[in-house]
C-alpha cells in the first residue's frame, strides 16, 4: 500500500567519464567519447519524465555534450523509482549495443575472424566497461523535509560509490597503441600489423586511420573514430585537429585582408586534391570562422588542415605520414610546390602585418568550485531545479537560453575554439593562444586563451550567485586549469597536464583560480597560478602609498598589459629573465626597494621609440608618460606579489625557484606569468 506521506529520490549516474573519453590520440576521438557518454545519458533520461526530473533541467543532447552523467528524480513510490532505473540501465545498454553492432558489421565485419569477434566482444561488454550507480532513498513529502531527503540521499549515493563493482580484466597480448590498457583487436593467424595495414588501406581513409599499420586499435577505440562517420551519432559536425586549432586566428585575418588573388590561387592549388582534409559539405568544424568564410566566399580555406601552414609539413617523409593517399611519385614535387606556395603566403600576409601562424594550441578545462556545499543549502524541489536550469543555461544547453552568454556562445561565438563538453559547472574546450586584435577593439572581444577563460568563469559565477542567497555568493566560484601545447604533442599528455593544472588551481591555489602550464616543444615547462582576483591590501601594505594607481592592478588585467607591451616589443624579454635572476634576492628586500628595482629593469630594457609611435606622441612627452607608465606597472607588479603572498597560510615555506613543485614567493609567481606573456607574444627565447 502507498504511503501517503513518503516520497523516493533516485540518484542514477554513469561512469567512468573521464578515462572513456580521455583515451584519445585525435581530437576528433576525445569529443566523439565525450559526445558518446552524453547520448548514452540522454538514453537513461528517456525514462524519466518531467515532472520527476529535478537535475538535470535538459534532457536531450543536440550540438553540445551538455548532459551531466548524472540525474535526480522523485517518485511517490519505491516500485516507481525502481522501474526508472530498470528501464534506463535497459535503455543505455540497448543503445550501446546498437551502436556497437552497427560499428562492427559497417567497419571491422569485411576483416575480421573469430577471434577479432571475441575480442570485440569481450571489450564492448556494457558491464565490464561502463559503471552504473544507483540509490533510492525515502523522505518525507513534506515541502520542508526536501533538504533532508537530498542530502540523506547524496550522502547514501557517495557511499555506494565508494562501494566500486570489482571486474575482473583478462586483457592478454599487445595492447591498442592509443588506450595501452586493451588487447589490440587482431585476426588468429595475421601479423597484427598486416591486419591493420589491411584494414586501413581498405578503408581508403587516411584521416581515420594510419595506412602504414602503425595505428593498433582495440573496440573501443574504433567505436570513437568511426561511430561519427557511418551516422551511428546521428550528427555529423567534425572535430578540428589541435593544428588547425593552432592556426584559427591566422584564418581568421585571412578572411579580414583581401590578399592579391594569384597569391591565394596559388596556395589553393598546391594544397587541393589529397592534401583535404575534409569535403566542402562539412567545412564548419569551428562555427566563428565558418561564419566568416561565407560573408567572404573563402569556404575553401577550411578545408585544409592547419598542419599545412607550416613548411616542416611539406617534407616527403611527413607527407608520406600525414597525407599518404598522395601517390609517392607526388610526394617530392608536392613537397616543393608546398613550400614555395606557402613561402609566398607567409611574405604576403606579412606585408600585412598578419601574424604568421603558431603551432601552439590552448586546452581549457573549467570546474565550478563549492557546488556540493551549495546544494547543501537547498531548501525545497523548486529552488533545487531553479539550480538544474541555471546550470544548463550556463552550458547552453536550455532552450531558453538562446540570446544569453552561455559557454558554447562565448566559446564557439566570440572566439575561435570549440567545446567538447559543457555539462553544468564542467567545460572543456580546445582554442588558439591569441587573436591579432586591434587596440581599439580590444574592449569589445576576446583577444586571447585568457580572456576567454575569464570569460567562462564569469559567466558561470554571475548566472549562479543571481539565484542562490546573498550570504553564499561569495562561495560561488570556478577554477581552470589552460594547458599551452605544441601541436604535435601527444594528445593524452596534453590532456593530464590540463587536468592536473585544474588540480592545482583548486589545491595549491585554494580555489577561485588559473593555473596556466606551457609545454614547450623543447619539453621544457612553466607552470604559474593565481587568483581571479585579490582583496586591496591595507593602506600600510601598499608597496607605493603615494602613488594613485591610475591603471588595474587585479591580474589578468596586468599580465595582459604586459603582454602588449612585449607583442609590440616596447618591452625587452631581457627585463624578464633579468628579474628571474635576481628574483631569490629580490625577494627579501623592502617592498619600496623592490618597486625601485623592478622600475629600473623594466626602464632599462624599454624602447622609447617604439612607445612613442605607438601612442603618436612627441619624443620628450613620450619620454615623460612612458616613465610614469612604468613606475605604475612595477607598483602594480609588486602589490600582486604582496597580495599571492598574503593569500598564504601562516608558516608557509615559499619557494625561490619558478620551476619549483610547491609554493613560490608572489614575485617568483608573477614573473613566471611575465614569462608565459612572453610566450603568448612568440618573444621566448624557444
Amino acid at each position: 500500500m502507498q504511503n501517503q506521506t513518503q516520497r523516493y529520490m533516485l540518484i542514477f549516474s554513469l561512469g567512468p567519464v573521464q578515462t572513456f573519453i580521455a583515451q584519445a590520440r585525435k581530437t576528433r576521438d576525445l569529443w566523439v567519447g565525450s559526445y558518446l557518454v552524453a547520448r548514452l545519458m540522454e538514453q537513461a533520461l528517456r525514462s524519466i519524465d518531467d515532472r520527476v526530473r529535478v537535475f538535470p533541467a535538459n534532457p536531450k543532447v543536440l550540438k553540445i555534450p551538455d548532459i551531466p552523467n548524472k540525474y535526480i528524480a522523485l517518485y511517490d513510490t519505491q516500485a516507481e523509482a525502481h522501474k526508472a532505473v530498470e528501464l534506463s540501465i535497459k535503455r543505455v545498454e540497448d543503445y550501446w549495443q546498437s551502436l556497437c553492432t552497427d560499428v562492427w558489421s559497417k567497419i571491422l565485419a569485411p576483416y575480421a575472424d573469430a577471434t577479432t569477434k571475441a575480442i570485440w566482444d569481450r571489450q564492448t561488454k556494457f558491464a565490464s566497461l561502463f559503471e552504473i550507480y544507483w540509490v533510492i532513498v525515502p523522505g518525507s513529502k513534506d515541502k520542508d523535509h526536501y533538504a533532508t531527503l537530498l542530502e540523506h540521499a547524496e550522502a547514501a549515493f557517495a557511499a555506494r560509490k565508494r562501494l566500486r563493482d570489482f571486474q575482473m580484466s583478462d586483457e592478454p597480448g599487445e595492447k591498442s597503441t592509443i588506450s595501452g590498457e586493451r588487447e589490440v583487436l587482431r585476426t588468429a593467424h595475421e601479423d597484427i600489423r598486416v591486419f591493420w595495414k589491411r584494414a586501413a588501406q581498405s578503408l581508403q581513409s587516411e584521416s581515420d586511420l594510419n595506412l602504414d599499420g602503425l595505428e593498433r586499435l582495440d573496440a573501443i577505440d574504433i567505436i570513437k573514430r568511426f561511430a561519427m562517420n557511418i551516422g551511428a551519432l546521428d550528427y555529423e559536425q567534425p572535430f578540428p585537429s589541435t593544428s588547425s586549432i593552432a592556426v584559427a586566428p591566422y584564418l581568421e585575418q585571412l578572411f579580414h585582408h583581401p590578399l592579391a588573388s594569384t597569391v591565394l590561387e596559388e596556395w589553393k592549388q598546391a594544397t587541393s586534391g589529397p592534401l583535404l582534409s575534409q569535403p566542402k559539405s562539412v567545412v564548419d568544424n569551428m562555427p566563428f570562422l565558418h561564419a566568416l568564410a561565407q560573408d567572404k566566399k573563402k569556404d575553401w580555406l577550411l578545408q585544409r588542415d592547419g598542419d599545412l601552414y607550416f613548411a616542416a609539413t611539406f617534407t616527403r617523409e611527413r607527407l608520406k605520414k600525414s597525407y599518404p593517399a598522395l601517390k609517392e611519385a607526388d610526394r617530392d614535387e608536392r613537397a616543393k610546390q608546398g613550400r614555395e606556395a606557402l613561402k609566398r603566403l607567409l611574405l604576403a600576409t606579412d606585408e600585412l602585418k598578419i601574424t604568421r601562424p603558431t603551432p601552439y594550441y590552448a586546452v581549457v578545462q573549467m570546474d565550478g568550485d563549492n557546488l556540493g556545499m551549495l546544494l547543501s543549502n537547498v531548501k525545497t524541489r523548486e529552488h533545487h531545479t531553479t539550480i538544474s536550469r541555471t546550470l544548463s543555461q550556463f552550458s547552453g544547453s536550455d532552450r531558453n537560453s538562446q540570446g544569453q552568454a552561455t559557454a558554447e556562445s562565448i566559446v564557439e561565438s566570440q572566439y575561435p575554439a570549440r567545446l567538447v563538453y559543457a555539462g553544468g559547472d564542467d567545460v572543456l574546450a580546445f582554442a588558439p593562444c591569441a587573436r591579432d586584435i586591434q587596440s581599439a577593439e580590444r574592449e569589445q572581444q576576446l583577444e586571447t586563451v585568457l580572456d576567454l577563460a575569464n570569460a567562462l568563469q564569469q559567466t558561470y559565477c554571475e548566472k549562479v550567485r543571481a539565484i542562490i542567497p546573498e550570504k553564499d555568493q561569495e562561495k560561488v566560484t570556478a577554477s581552470t586549469g589552460i594547458v599551452i601545447a605544441h601541436h604535435h604533442m601527444p594528445l593524452s599528455f596534453v590532456m593530464r597536464t590540463a587536468r592536473d593544472a585544474e588540480r592545482l588551481a583548486k589545491t595549491r591555489y585554494g580555489k577561485n583560480a588559473l593555473v596556466v602550464t606551457v609545454l614547450r616543444n623543447s619539453g621544457e615547462q612553466t607552470s604559474v597560478g593565481c587568483h581571479w582576483r585579490y582583496p586591496e591590501p591595507e593602506t600600510d601594505g601598499q608597496p607605493c602609498p603615494d602613488l594613485k594607481l591610475e591603471i588595474d592592478s587585479q591580474p589578468l588585467s596586468v599580465f595582459l598589459r604586459f603582454y602588449h607591451l612585449f607583442k609590440a616589443d616596447i618591452l625587452s624579454p631581457k627585463c624578464v629573465y633579468n628579474l628571474l635572476e635576481e628574483a631569490p634576492i629580490l625577494v627579501k628586500l623592502e617592498q619600496t626597494a623592490q618597486v625601485s628595482e623592478v622600475r629600473r629593469v623594466l626602464s632599462r630594457q624599454s624602447d622609447l621609440d617604439l612607445y612613442a609611435k605607438e601612442h603618436n606622441l612627441a619624443k620628450d612627452e613620450a619620454r615623460q608618460k612612458l616613465k610614469a607608465y612604468i613606475q605604475q606597472e612595477a607598483c602594480c607588479l609588486i602589490k600582486l606579489a604582496l597580495q599571492m603572498d598574503a593569500q598564504q597560510p601562516e608558516g608557509t615555506l615559499l619557494a625561490t625557484e619558478l620551476h619549483a613543485d610547491t609554493a613560490r614567493y608572489g614575485l617568483i609567481e608573477v614573473l613566471g606569468w611575465l614569462l608565459v606573456m612572453l610566450f603568448f607574444a612568440r618573444k621566448d627565447r624557444e
